[in-house]
């Protein structure tokens, strides 16, 4: 079971007060793969099935799990490579090791700014700021979304007016223009909202990743 599973089943113990910013993924792929989109990329892939390798930070982590869902969504065969950290990860892909991942865009961009990596697409259901010439996923696969995001959680029993106050002091934080802007830096998007926009997302996100583990048969020894 993925890490983000673990703890998103132990978010019981805990009482939602603010999801602070969510970032995509950027779909890459090594330049010397001829694809130039992600329609091409499936269509490479389900040419030869199997025959394609995509790098992961580690087993059952954020990039895997992403990726995973992109392969169940888009019914390809594409082997699964997994490095000691996504720095690496995004090397293998560079020197031919594996052919496309999904990584953070922060991490990515000076590699892609360098040609050492060719991007595809973003991973959110709406473009990207920092990478607004980039189309997304979901134009090729409708409703398909993986970001990861962060959020702020009180032990539960906390009082409502402590959620309440923390609640309203944070989605001040997160709205203001130079926060808005130092998070579109470094690939995210301030979110904010009341405690139940976090805890919904929370209850969405269980059975999605849950879906994905089992489907992908990832387990963890």
């Amino acid at each position: 079971m993925s890490p983000i599973i673990e703890l998103l089943l132990d978010s019981f113990a805990f009482a939602p007060v603010s999801l602070l910013v969510a970032a995509d993924y950027i779909l890459v792929v090594n330049p010397a793969l001829q694809v130039e989109s992600v329609e091409e990329l499936i269509g490479y892939a389900k040419r030869r099935p199997g025959g394609l390798t995509y790098a992961s930070g580690g087993l059952g982590g954020p990039t895997q799990m992403a990726f995973e869902l992109f392969k169940l969504t888009a019914g390809i065969n594409i082997a699964h490579i997994a490095y000691d950290g996504g720095a690496a990860a995004l090397l293998g892909v560079a020197n031919g090791e594996a052919q496309v991942a999904l990584a953070p865009t922060l991490a990515v961009m000076p590699m892609i700014k360098d040609g050492r990596l060719r991007a595809l697409a973003v991973s959110g259901r709406n473009p990207d700021p920092a990478v607004p010439d980039l189309p997304t996923i979901a134009a090729k696969l409708p409703g398909f979304s993986a970001t990861s995001w962060f959020g702020i959680l009180a032990p539960a029993g906390t009082p409502a007016a402590v959620i309440k106050r923390l609640n309203a002091e944070l989605d001040q934080i997160v709205h203001e223009p130079e926060t808005k802007k130092r998070f579109v830096a470094i690939g995210g998007e301030a979110i904010g909202g009341p405690p139940s926009t976090f805890a919904s997302l929370i209850r969405d996100e269980i059975p999605r990743w849950r879906r994905v583990a089992k489907e992908a048969g990832i387990h963890i020894e």
